[in-house]
This record gives structure tokens, C-alpha cells and sequence, in this order.
């Protein structure tokens, strides 16, 4: 007699075989991830297998083991050429080379994932390009803002049925923690970056972090997820954080607030219906028990607000091994498993899928942002220095609001404080501009707006 039933079908895994450009600290952190959770895929039925590491060292000792069948090599060809790699993970930053071997992978019809800020800020356009030409290809990318924070992903698909007003947040781990610092411990600028320095956080060469090309990079990444433009990194208005002082802080604390490195990107809305995009990445003033003030140490935080939602914040680790690699694995998973499942009808392709906001017919581009403002001065004591400050803050069309300062301990060298109104950060830049010029004024005026 015939069995009347039979074993249900096995379904194999499907066999993910990938290449990683990159074999440092977040390269190893995901060979780490992907041997750990390996099991646990395969239950899901994904196998992935890493064919082939591109590393300029060969000889460089790692961290971690390669499977067996694992190559490493140096060609920066061997990943993109080889027709049995279909994902590609980007963690070799810079942007050269980065550049190319991604566009050369979604035009080979590879899906590529990324941690590298820089490179998508910067060549947003050329791979959205690639992605019209290639729409079965996918690009992930939530590696490459606020570290293993998942905010990329919510952005792509949480946002779809709302409207996104305002994007804001602390975007760079290493600053975060030395301005948390300096407010908590009243330390200089100098000792605060040497820690940072000591402890791993920030490299010989701080510049990304202090003078906030890091975090400006992952703003402009924002800006194109929330409202469909592509911003150039180098026409946004960006100040680090080198100038501020211990004594900021202090009067800082006198307006019960902090001080922290934030990247804001908003849309506004005309008389005329015509809408505006604006951004900058500055120091500003934030209250203490604030959503972005209470935020130290390392950790990254993103704040939207939209017009459905209202405000709602991701909170996390920015950086650090496994938590780039984390968000760096489940880019692959996402992947896969959409892959393996098939194309559903309907489902965005292409770089709808990956940039699913589209700017609004006329948007245009408006950096100068409206805001409070401190000012913060550094003058050789002189009669009549406030009645000129006022004056010049009348001719430039704006109200000061209040004036700080502590004790005098040198008439030769006096710091003090003014805050201003709402006004428009063009008005305050040419009004300190034209406090420069004035033979009292020792230092270029320190000016921050209120968040």
C-alpha cells in the first residue's frame, strides 16, 4: 500500500557567496558576526559564505580567523570581476576606490552594502545612477549613520505614509564624548581631545571629528532620506567644535543648558507654498534635560519630527566594532531574505527602494537658518562697548536678548556673552564679522545657535 503522506520537502538554504573590501576593525567585526549567528541564519535558510577579503596589508596580523575557502587578496578587481559574488560589503572607507568598486558592482548587478558615510554623501548622485540602471540591486547603507543605530531602515520604510519636518541629532560619538566632558568636569578643550585621543576615541589627526566633516557627511545623508535632495557637503555651513572653550560652559550652565555638536536639516514651507530646505552642523546650545542635552558620553542620538508623529528619537552606540558590524549583517540580511523570497508586486525597486522621498517639485536650498543665538566675545576692556554691540545688533536688524558674563579677572583680555533673538544666522555672521574689525575685539566671535 502507497504511504498515504510523505515527508515535507527540505527547502536548502540559499547560498549568499559575498566579498568584503576591508579586513580592519569593522571587516573582522562582521567575519566575527556572521561565524557567531551563522546557526541561526541557516535556520532562516541563509548561508553566507565570505569568498574573498580585498585588504591592502596581506601581511598585516588580524583579529580574526578566515573560514576555510576564504581568500584575501589585494586586488581591488578580485571582488567585482567574479561573477559568483552577488553582495558586496564596502567597510574600506576612504572614497576613491570606494567609489569605484561600488559602482562597478551595481552595474555588474551585485547588491552592495556600506558603512561609508563619506562616500555616499559625496556621490549620492552617480550611485542613485546605478541603482535606476541596475533595479534589482539593493544598497544598504544603516552602517554608515549613528553606528548600530537603526534609523536608516525606519527612514526607508517607517516614514512612507508621513511627512519628515525636521531631522536633527549628535551624529559623531568622539565629540559627543569630549564636549560631555568638558561640561561635566569643567576640562580644557586641549586635555579632553589628548584623552580622547589616549582612549582610542579620536585619531593622531582629529580633524574629521573636531571639525565635524564626520557627522556633516552623515547630515547629508539624512537630508536625502527625509526630503529627497542632495545636499554637497561642502555648501552646508559647518563649525567644529576647536573654539569652544570651558568658559562656554560656564555660561552655558548660567542658561541651564549644554553644549553639543549637532547636524540639523529642516523643511519649511513659504508664503507662496514654495518649500525650502536648510542645514547646518554646528555647536549649539541645548537644555540639559533636553532630548539631544541629556545625551553623553559616546552615544549617538537622531531626532525627527513629522508631521504624523510628532518627534520621535534613536538613541545608540555611533561607533565601535560590533555595533557597525551589527547594523552592517542586518543590511546582508535584509537583503537575502528579500532576494530569496522573490519580488513582491508593487514593492519599490531600484532607488525607490533605498531613497523612497522624492523632493517636491521647486524645493529649493536655504542655508540660512533661523534661530536663537549666543554670542560669545573676547574684548580688551573699553567704555562703550555694550552701547556698540547694540548698535551693530540694530543695524543688522536683530534684538539681543540678554548679556552674561563672570567675573573680570583681566581687563586686557574679557570675555562675555550675548544671546539674541530669533533671527537669521546670515544677520549674525555679518554682525560678528563686523565685531572682528573693531580694535577691542581680540578673538573671532564664538556664535551658536539655540536648538
Amino acid at each position: 500500500m502507497a504511504a498515504s503522506a510523505s515527508a515535507a520537502a527540505v527547502v536548502p538554504p540559499t547560498r549568499i557567496v559575498c566579498g568584503i573590501y576591508g579586513a580592519g576593525t569593522v571587516g573582522g567585526g562582521v567575519v566575527i558576526v556572521l561565524r557567531r549567528m551563522r546557526e541561526r541564519f541557516l535556520k532562516r535558510g541563509l548561508d553566507f559564505v565570505v569568498k574573498t577579503i580585498v585588504c591592502k596589508n596581506l601581511t598585516k596580523e588580524r583579529d580574526f580567523e578566515l573560514d576555510e575557502g576564504t581568500t584575501k587578496t589585494d586586488d581591488i578587481r578580485a571582488i567585482v570581476d567574479d561573477d559568483e559574488i552577488t553582495m558586496v560589503i564596502e567597510v574600506m572607507g576612504g572614497t576613491d576606490d570606494a567609489r569605484e568598486v561600488t559602482l562597478a558592482a551595481l552595474r555588474a548587478g551585485k547588491h552592495v552594502v556600506s558603512a561609508n558615510k563619506a562616500l555616499l554623501a559625496q556621490h549620492l548622485a552617480e550611485i542613485e545612477e546605478a541603482l535606476v540602471e541596475n533595479p534589482g540591486c539593493r544598497m544598504g547603507f544603516e552602517a554608515a549613520v549613528a553606528g548600530g543605530i537603526p534609523v536608516i531602515r525606519s527612514l526607508q520604510a517607517s516614514f512612507r505614509a508621513d511627512s519628515v519636518t525636521r531631522v536633527a541629532g549628535i551624529l559623531n560619538g568622539t565629540t559627543n564624548f569630549m564636549l560631555s566632558a568638558m561640561h561635566r568636569d569643567g576640562t580644557s578643550y586641549a586635555a579632553i581631545l589628548r584623552e580622547a585621543q589616549a582612549r582610542g576615541f579620536a585619531e593622531a589627526d582629529p580633524s574629521a571629528d573636531v571639525d565635524g566633516l564626520d557627522a556633516l557627511a552623515k547630515l547629508c545623508i539624512l537630508a536625502r532620506l527625509c526630503f529627497g535632495v542632495t545636499i554637497a557637503p561642502d555648501a552646508v555651513p559647518t563649525q567644529g567644535i576647536r573654539a569652544v572653550t570651558s568658559e562656554d560652559f560656564e555660561y552655558a550652565n548660567m542658561l541651564n543648558a549644554t553644549i553639543k555638536l549637532v547636524g540639523v536639516a529642516e523643511r519649511r514651507t513659504g508664503a507662496d507654498g514654495t518649500e525650502a530646505v536648510s542645514a547646518f552642523l554646528s555647536p549649539a546650545l541645548a537644555l540639559k534635560d533636553s532630548t539631544v542635552g541629556a545625551v553623553g558620553g559616546v552615544d549617538n542620538i537622531v531626532v525627527v519630527d513629522s508631521e504624523n508623529l510628532g518627534e520621535v528619537a534613536f538613541r545608540g552606540p555611533g561607533a565601535g566594532r560590533f555595533a557597525t558590524a551589527n547594523s552592517v549583517v542586518s543590511d546582508m540580511l535584509a537583503i537575502a531574505a528579500e532576494a530569496r523570497a522573490g519580488p513582491t508586486p508593487g514593492a519599490p525597486s531600484g532607488p525607490d527602494a533605498v531613497f523612497p522621498i522624492a523632493a517636491s517639485p521647486g524645493t529649493v536650498l536655504d542655508f540660512d537658518t533661523v534661530a536663537r543665538f549666543y554670542i560669545r566675545l573676547v574684548i580688551k576692556d573699553t567704555q562703550g562697548v555694550l552701547r556698540v554691540v547694540g548698535e551693530l545688533a540694530e543695524r543688522h536688524c536683530f534684538s539681543l536678548y540678554s548679556v552674561l558674563q563672570t567675573p573680570i579677572k583681566t581687563r586686557d583680555r574679557v570675555a562675555f556673552v550675548v544671546t539674541t533673538d530669533e533671527t537669521r544666522s546670515a544677520q549674525v555672521q555679518a554682525f560678528a564679522k563686523d565685531i572682528r574689525s573693531l580694535e577691542w575685539c581680540l578673538d573671532d566671535p564664538l556664535c551658536m545657535p539655540f536648538l
